[in-house]
């Protein structure tokens, strides 16, 4: 990808968008995985999530 990058735009150019893009989705990742976790752990102690609450955390997770 990156060589396809510097042929066409110029790597140097676009690359910090790039990265910026990676870091943006591995914060993501883990807010989706954090809060995948909590729901776990509130099903475990109260062996049921209510429905709100899981709507409320899947329409958070995008």
């Amino acid at each position: 990808m990156m060589a396809i990058l510097d042929s066409t735009v110029g790597g140097d150019k676009i690359a910090p968008v790039i990265e910026k893009w990676i870091e943006k989705g591995r914060e993501e990742g883990m807010i989706i995985d954090a809060q995948d976790l909590l729901l776990d752990i509130i099903e475990a102690k109260f062996d049921k999530v209510p429905g709100d609450i899981k709507l409320l955390m899947k329409k958070n997770k995008r």
